[in-house]
């Protein structure tokens, strides 16, 4: 359990947790109280160890207590147990969806992430989390190209790396290339100037088609650093009812080494996945 508070902390959830939050002497039973009375949602970890013990299924009491029929409260986790056996105690927790802790401690705090903050994509990497919100974005719509400024958040304590975005596009004859890219906020070291040009040297775009041969565009990022974000915002060039799905594809968790040549310097990234690439270019924005 402790592993996993951790990971939510890290990615900027408030979290009551007992060996966080309590001190020699404090009241065991108040504080649960307070804890349960003050938590939007109660993560239960499910196992064979739980239902044997009583004290466990009275915080589940409690949190059933807070539940209505348009706030779920209880974000179940099942570790080592089937859904038979959960069927056995409470029929009513083997109904819910659960994360399961075979999946991997990453896996199990995407899904808590996605069910605390619906309107955000989460990716969770080695016990990172990244978040990029809105989820989808419209392009085109009718005669009027549409902007919509995304935000990626790095809420942890250390940067990430070589941070994929992937853009799926959704719409008739919509192409990679008709994607419109503009960066907002500011960029790493890696920024130098073209005449009237201000290029991001850490920002990169690939247009490809995918594996299905769907139109879609990477965004790729150098450097996110730590409690701090980058935004951009997209639009649609092609005049067609049109729109993108925003997902974090990928990060890594140590720098990408630059490469220094007599030319200047880049750095090497490799797809998250199989594509056949149409172009690759820097992403660039007017002082």
């Amino acid at each position: 359990m402790r592993p996993l508070a951790e990971i939510l902390v890290e990615a900027g959830v408030r979290v009551w947790y007992d060996e966080f939050s309590l001190k020699i002497g404090d009241s065991l039973r108040q504080a649960i109280d307070r804890g349960l009375s003050e938590s939007r949602f109660g993560i239960v970890i499910l196992s064979e160890a739980f239902f044997a013990k009583k004290w466990p299924q009275a915080e589940l009491d409690g949190l059933f207590a807070k539940e209505t029929l348009d706030h779920k409260v209880i974000l179940p986790v099942w570790h080592n147990i089937t859904r038979e056996q959960v069927l056995k105690v409470s029929p009513i927790l083997a109904d819910r969806l659960a994360a399961l802790s075979s999946m991997g401690l990453d896996n199990v705090a995407e899904k808590l992430l996605d069910a605390i903050d619906p309107e955000t994509v989460h990716k969770t990497i080695s016990g990172k989390t990244l978040f990029v919100s809105p989820t989808t974005v419209l392009l085109h719509h009718g005669e009027w190209a549409v902007k919509t400024p995304v935000m990626l958040i790095n809420r942890g304590s250390k940067p990430v790396y070589s941070v994929w975005i992937k853009l799926a596009l959704d719409g008739n004859a919509i192409t990679a290339e008709s994607v419109i890219v503009d960066s907002l906020s500011r960029s790493t070291s890696l920024e130098g100037n073209l005449e009237n040009i201000t290029v991001h040297g850490d920002l990169f775009r690939v247009d490809a088609l995918d594996s299905h041969n769907k139109e879609v565009v990477f965004l790729v990022f150098h450097t996110i650093a730590p409690n701090t974000h980058r935004e951009i915002i997209l639009s649609g060039s092609i005049a067609a009812p049109s729109n993108a799905n925003v997902e974090i594809a990928s990060f890594d968790e140590t720098p990408t080494p630059l490469l220094e040549g007599k030319d200047g310097v880049s750095f090497p990234f490799k797809p998250p996945e199989n594509l056949r690439v149409k172009s690759i270019s820097l992403v660039m924005k007017r002082r």
